[in-house]
Formats: structure tokens, C-alpha cells, sequence
């Protein structure tokens, strides 16, 4: 099988990579320099590997064509996303930009090539209240009106950048640990896990699925472990105390699988809007394109 990865150097793009190592791989990343180490790495593991780099953005769909014109691959994983909360508050545009008109432009030729597309989502996207989990959100609801697309929705995985975990090793060293409310909880997996578990959703029908998280973390539990001092600074802007897994309107229905769940949820067809939106961002303020994010999602 021919498998593209998007962001195939990030967390969850590598897992997948060391997971399918046996498939041919196609690793997509705009990422020159980590592009180069990650297949430095699995070539020192894996000298047969059947692997190919190819750099690009998926904000560039004359590239995107190239790539799948060349490779025809199979099955698309798409990881490649900008994933920082507090960036996104300031950062709109991009955001806008490369996760939604790159999801865009990437199914859209994917599709047409007959592959399987597999999104990875998050937790934001419920009830979001962020620019990243907006635009978690319009990809969403993009994506679950076409046949042949499978949506992941991830907690937070431990130890990836920019990670809670990461960022308290960091600060640890120098002995003091910034938290933003003593309440904080939020969902985490290993990416070991969430990688497994999203192959096997990968093999199953379109549609919308999340994973057995466990119970939600406390934040001030994970920074006391550190033994150092602590210290409260407030939410973030588009920083919430508590995440959900899926809306109260949408409900949770077991598979097979004990670690993964399908979940029914209504299918609008808002292609046209998110595509509008697109197109039109550029020229407006973040309060319009947050007065559009809200009305697309109903809110």
C-alpha cells in the first residue's frame, strides 16, 4: 500500500511513519529541516525502507497535484496543521490559511486520486472558544459530508511539542512551573496510542470517531509531581478550564474496538461557507472571522 503523510516529521506524523514502516511511504512536509532528520532516523532503522520526501505546503495545491500525480498513493494521513492555541489567537489568517484552504486543497485532489482520507482533529473543536479549534472545527464539517473520509478527534499527547509535559521539563530546570488555572484538566494519550488506535480507525467506515481517553488529567497535579514552585498566571486567550470529546447533541456508540467509539453526528453540508470563508479572510478583521466561525458552527 502507498501511504502520504502530511506533517510526517511532527509527533503523530513519525508515530504513523515507525508504524507503516512496511508500506511505501510518502512523507510530506514543508519542514526541510526536521524532513531531513526524520528520514536520516528511519533510514538508520530501516535501510530497505521504501520511503520518499517530498517538501511542499499544503497550502500549495499546483504541489500537492505533483506529489499525488507522481506517487498515487493510496490513503492519505493528514497531520500537517498549525497547533498552538495562544499562536492562533494572533495569528488568524494563517491559521485560516493552512488549516482549513490546506484540508481543502489536500481532500479535494486526494479524493479525486480515490484515496481514503484520514483527518486528525481535536478536542478543541468542541464547543471551541480558540482560532485553532475553529478551524479543527470547519475542517470537520467540511470533511464528514464526503464518503471515504475518516475524522480522529485526539486529547493531547503526551510529550509532543509544545506539550504541557514538555513545557514543565523545561521549566523545571530552573525550578519553576507556570500554570494558567488551578482547575486546568485535559485529555491525554500516548502517542503510541493514539497512532494505533488511528490505523485502526483507518480501516473502518467514513465518518467521525474518538478514543477511550480515560479520565481528564488535572494540570496542578501533573506540575506538583515536579516538586518545585508553582505558579497560577491565568487563562490564555482561547484557553479553556475543561475539554469535551464530543457535543451534547452528538452521541457515543461502541465498535469492535474497546479503545475507539463512532460518533453520530449531524452532517450539514456547509462546503460552500468554509470555502467562502477561504477565500475571503484575508480581507477581514479576526472579530468577522470569528462572527463566521460561530455562525457556520451554529453557535
Amino acid at each position: 500500500m502507498k501511504i502520504l503523510i502530511t506533517g510526517a516529521s511532527g509527533s503523530i506524523g513519525k508515530e504513523i511513519v515507525n508504524q507503516l514502516i512496511g508500506n511505501e511511504i510518502i512523507c510530506f512536509d514543508r519542514n526541510e529541516e526536521k524532513a531531513f532528520y526524520l528520514e536520516k532516523e528511519i533510514r538508520e532503522k530501516h535501510p530497505d525502507a521504501k520511503l520518499t520526501v517530498c517538501l511542499g505546503s499544503i497550502t500549495d495545491i499546483d504541489r500537492i497535484e505533483q506529489v499525488f500525480n507522481t506517487h498515487k498513493p493510496d490513503i492519505v494521513y493528514h497531520t500537517a496543521a498549525n497547533k498552538h492555541v495562544p499562536l492562533g489567537e494572533d495569528n488568524i489568517h494563517e491559521f485560516v490559511y493552512n488549516n482549513i484552504q490546506g484540508t481543502v486543497n489536500l481532500s479535494e485532489v486526494a479524493l479525486s486520486y480515490g484515496c481514503k482520507f484520514v483527518f486528525i482533529s481535536t478536542d478543541k473543536a468542541v464547543e471551541p472558544c480558540s482560532v485553532m479549534g475553529y478551524t479543527k472545527r470547519m475542517c470537520e464539517k467540511y470533511l464528514l459530508s464526503f464518503e471515504n473520509v475518516i475524522v480522529c478527534r485526539f486529547g493531547n499527547i503526551i510529550g509532543s511539542s509544545g506539550s504541557v509535559y514538555e513545557i514543565f521539563d523545561r521549566q523545571a530546570k530552573v525550578g519553576l512551573i507556570t500554570v494558567t488555572h488551578p482547575d486546568m484538566e485535559r485529555y491525554f494519550i500516548s502517542v503510541e496510542k493514539a497512532v494505533t488506535n488511528l490505523i485502526e480507525c483507518s480501516k473502518m467506515d467514513s465518518g467521525l470517531y474518538i478514543f477511550d481517553m480515560g479520565e481528564p488529567v488535572k494540570i496542578m497535579e501533573v506540575a506538583k509531581k515536579y516538586g518545585v514552585e508553582i505558579k497560577i498566571i491565568g487563562l490564555r486567550q482561547g484557553e479553556k478550564i475543561t475539554e469535551k470529546l464530543y457535543y451534547d447533541f452528538e452521541s457515543k456508540e461502541p465498535i469492535e474496538n474497546p479503545n475507539i467509539f463512532r460518533i453520530k453526528t449531524p452532517i450539514n453540508d456547509d462546503k460552500i461557507s468554509i470555502i467562502n470563508l477561504c477565500i475571503g479572510s484575508a480581507s477581514m478583521d479576526k472579530e468577522k472571522i470569528m462572527y463566521i466561525f460561530k455562525t457556520i458552527n451554529n453557535e
